[in-house]
């Protein structure tokens, strides 16, 4: 099953060509009774997926070096240009009258 691209169909086919080289050869497939779990009470924990912090990170001020970079933005940046919008002109009944150039 090498491309994802094939569809169910073939992946069904070679799939069961493969299960069939793999009886040939020897090896012995076991069906399981569906609800039964290979975990033994002994076996599974719940705990042991938990995350637990071995110790506490210190960490970095960086609300200077930050005020710093903004300076700096503030100076290189080039004055905003707004470029003029259209605006529709409505008469008293609602009825548009014309286009106008807004700064």
């Amino acid at each position: 099953m090498q491309s994802s691209s094939k569809n169910k169909e073939a992946l069904r086919r070679e799939l069961a060509q493969l299960t069939e080289s793999f009886e040939e050869s020897g090896g012995t497939v076991r069906k399981i009774e569906r609800g039964v779990s290979s975990y033994t009470h002994n076996d599974f924990r719940p705990d042991q997926f938990h995350f637990i912090p071995s110790e506490q990170q210190s960490r970095t001020d960086l609300t200077s070096l930050i005020k710093t970079i903004d300076a700096r933005k503030k100076k290189t940046s080039k004055p905003s240009r707004q470029k003029p919008q259209k605006k529709l002109i409505y008469d008293d009944f609602g009825e548009p009258l014309r286009w106008v150039w807004v700064e």
